[in-house]
């Protein structure tokens, strides 16, 4: 049996040194297989000595937390704790629940070497056990139930399918989201042909949310064209407009089929010529976002305007179409003149939608007369009442709002002025309305409501008159919410305002920040700014917060590229503030090398290790680049050396120094690392007298991670790598795991392509 694909989730990239030993999971799940057979007295003797007494306080410990502690430091190790598996299976009946999720995870972790605790796992699938509020209350994450943990283990072991699977395939039609989550994960990994399995149950009646598939599918790079295709068919009519958690799924399976346009469309277009009218409407109310300019969607749409549970979605994608959507103008009259009682909502959706298709109708000018008739007779209207209703109607209810700007009542000013914002660009002529509010005094309370407000519609260069009043927001002593936003927009007409105030050292250091922000918010523009940010962070260092530091760092991000003056204020702060220091001196680019390099000599292992994860994300047609990375390889610190090895192994440039490095890493004492060398040593064809003999000697290394790495190495060096048959052969036919001897056939076939 093929061992399953498995995805998890990977750690951040500069995490703090507690979470580097998750990195060896990591690192067997991209080569694709899990575990290892060989002796635990082959470990280095401090990761041995770790495993074994992190098991006994497991076994022995009085106190639940140290036992829960020993079960999640043992999961840091992985494969390589294949050790521990007796104590995590025993602890699996532990009275503690948190000791017992732990130990179901770290047996995950650990793989196929963990097959003795399948059984009592499978048990574990019974117990709904889920930690109490009081229990979580100083954890990070919300903990999974226990049989959530059991089940995601199970599929992360990936030995014993035919009993796991079944279970897998009922937890399908569980009542509960997060268990169906894992469900979902756990047949697309224990089944050779899950997304074919899943799709079946799905057409046999389970009721598994399309969105929870779609949430299990998103790390990957995409589904096929045919699973899509027959998941929208099965699923995608089965939604309920009046029901707020349909509508909730739906947004997220629209964010999901942007993401993955290429594969949705095809799928999409193939079903709104589906005989069910729900699963052609929602096609096209998905295509109404996707490809609005599809002739075969408006007619599709106008017949769900028909259907009571389809309508809304209808009338809504309608609008979202706009003036092209014209021949479903007279239905959406009908629909505003629809009385029923459980038709407001419609009508508001239909005017909403010919609002935005034809605004200047009879049908529309109507409605907003028996709108303002309605309004005057109320003493006092409902606010939202205002935002619902004409935030709906767009651009052709800006002018009642800016009647209302000067309504005597606080709370229906207010509701104009959120209403406006939530139109959005459509409001741009109310603007200047807006701009002139913020200059007087009388309606200072409404400034912070009228910045947010500007925002959502956005200023631009034409804006820039108006400049003046928007920097005296910034620069005021307590600066307004969204004035930098603001203030950038207005583009490269105000970047000499804004170099002046970040220069100027009599004004309030947030000030400065805040102009620093706007710059940012300029983009490529403002890249002449940057030696003025650069010498603001450098020299007042140590006078500002770390958050502050956060955004000054941010904004040479965006406008420090290629600017030594940047890589060197930003490389200075790397040891406080990594997550984002690093990823800006990447895109500052070549000249952070140097000054980030430096920091791989530091004495602290975390430090080296952020220098390291943030130099693998460098062009590797740098030198230096290079150059840092063999060095990073020499590092004390085994986790250094991994990120490094890794690293270097994706470098499209094959360098002597690289390949020195990679055959050295081939015999370190830590099996990623030893999994991750023969792993890179692809591409190397004219040293594969020097390389070949190295991964031959790999296919006898007692982890099955390093073998399946070995075999794939040697399998892209096609028939140059006969000196490789005999061994491939030993492993094709007589090793225990069945991914190793999958991969040594799949070897086999590229070395010897004219033999079965």
């Amino acid at each position: 049996m093929s061992a399953p694909a498995t995805t998890t989730q990977k750690p951040d990239r500069f995490s703090v040194r507690r979470n580097h030993m998750l990195r060896v999971f990591v690192v067997v799940l991209f080569l694709g297989a899990v575990s290892p057979p060989g002796r635990a007295d082959e470990l280095p003797s401090d990761i041995s000595r770790s495993i074994g007494e992190s098991t006994q306080r497991l076994r022995t410990s009085a106190d639940d937390h140290a036992r829960r502690q020993s079960a999640v430091a043992i999961a840091a190790y992985g494969a390589e704790a294949k050790s521990a598996v007796p104590a995590l299976v025993r602890a699996l009946s532990d009275k503690s629940l948190w000791v017992r999720i732990e130990a179901a995870r770290a047996l995950g972790r650990i793989g196929p070497e963990a097959k003795a605790a399948v059984p009592v796992l499978i048990h574990a699938l019974a117990d709904d056990s889920r930690p109490s509020d009081d229990e979580q209350q100083f954890d990070r994450d919300p903990a999974h139930s226990l049989r959530e943990t059991a089940l995601t283990a199970l599929s992360m072991i990936g030995y014993d399918a035919d009993a796991a699977l079944p279970h897998a395939i009922a937890g399908l039609r569980d009542p509960s989201t997060s268990y169906r989550k894992a469900a979902v994960e756990a047949v697309l990994r224990l089944a050779p042909d899950g997304q074919v399995r899943l799709v079946a149950e799905i057409e046999d009646g389970n009721e598994v949310g399309l969105w929870e598939i779609f949430w299990a599918l998103d790390d990957l790079e995409g589904a096929p064209v045919e699973f899509l295709s027959r998941l929208l068919a099965s699923r995608l009519g089965r939604f309920d407009d009046r029901d707020i958690f349909g509508v909730s799924s739906w947004d997220g399976i629209l964010k999901y089929l942007h993401r993955r346009r290429t594969t949705a469309l095809p799928a999409l277009r193939s079903k709104i010529a589906d005989p069910d009218l729900a699963i052609r409407t929602y096609a096209a109310a998905a295509l109404a976002d996707l490809s609005p300019d599809d002739d075969r969607i408006v007619p599709i749409l106008v017949e769900g305007l028909k259907s009571a549970k389809l309508r809304q979605r209808s009338a809504e994608s309608l609008g979202r179409i706009g003036a092209k959507a014209r021949p479903a103008i007279e239905p959406l009259v009908r629909g505003m003149e629809n009385q029923a009682d459980d038709a407001d909502d419609f009508r508001l959706q239909c005017a909403a939608a010919l609002a935005r298709i034809s605004p200047a109708h009879v049908a529309m000018l109507t409605f907003l007369e028996n709108w303002r008739r309605d309004v005057a007779l109320k003493e006092s209207p409902s606010k939202w009442m205002i935002v619902d209703d004409l935030a709906r109607l767009g651009r052709i209810a800006v002018n009642d709002l800016l009647k209302l700007l000067n309504h005597a009542d606080d709370d229906m000013r207010l509701a104009a002025v959120e209403t406006l914002g939530r139109i959005g660009p459509d409001a741009r002529p109310a603007l200047p309305t807006l701009i002139a509010i913020l200059e007087t005094e009388e309606q200072e309370e409404m400034h912070a409501d009228i910045c947010k407000a500007i925002r959502e519609i956005g200023l631009d260069e034409r804006n820039v008159d108006s400049a003046p009043t928007f920097l005296k927001l910034l620069i005021a002593d307590r600066p307004y919410l969204f004035a930098d936003e603001l203030v950038g927009q207005l583009g490269a007409g105000v970047i000499a305002d804004l170099i002046a105030i970040v220069d100027d050292r009599k004004a309030k250091l947030w000030a400065r920040v805040c102009a620093a922000r706007a710059l940012e918010f300029i983009g490529d523009d403002a890249e002449t700014a940057a030696p003025a940010v650069a010498a603001f962070l450098k020299s007042h260092s140590k006078d500002l917060d770390g958050y502050s530091k956060c955004l000054l760092v941010g904004a040479l991000k965006r406008i420090g590229k290629n600017c030594p003056e940047a890589a060197l204020a930003v490389a200075a702060e790397f040891p406080i503030l990594p997550d984002c220091a690093g990823p800006a001196l990447v895109v500052i680019g070549s000249p952070a090398v140097i000054p980030l390099s430096k920091w791989l000599s530091d004495d602290r292992d975390e430090i080296r290790l952020s220098a390291v994860e943030t130099l693998a994300q460098f062009d590797d047609n740098l030198v230096t680049v290079r150059a840092g990375l063999v060095k990073a390889m020499q590092d004390a610190d085994c986790h250094v050396r991994e990120v490094a090895t890794v690293a270097l192994g994706k470098q499209q440039h094959r360098s002597p120094e690289a390949l020195a490095a990679l055959l050295a890493a081939l015999t370190d004492v830590r099996m990623p690392i030893r999994a991750a060398a023969a792993a890179s040593l692809t591409g190397y064809e004219s040293e594969a007298g020097r390389v070949l003999p190295l991964l031959v000697g790999a296919l006898q290394d007692d982890f099955l991670a390093v073998r399946v790495s070995a075999c794939r190495a040697l399998g892209t060096y096609g028939p140059s790598a006969l000196e490789a048959v005999a061994a491939l052969e030993q492993i094709a036919t007589r090793d225990e795991f069945a991914p190793a001897r999958i991969t040594a056939r799949e070897a086999l076939r590229k070395i010897l392509p004219g033999e079965n």
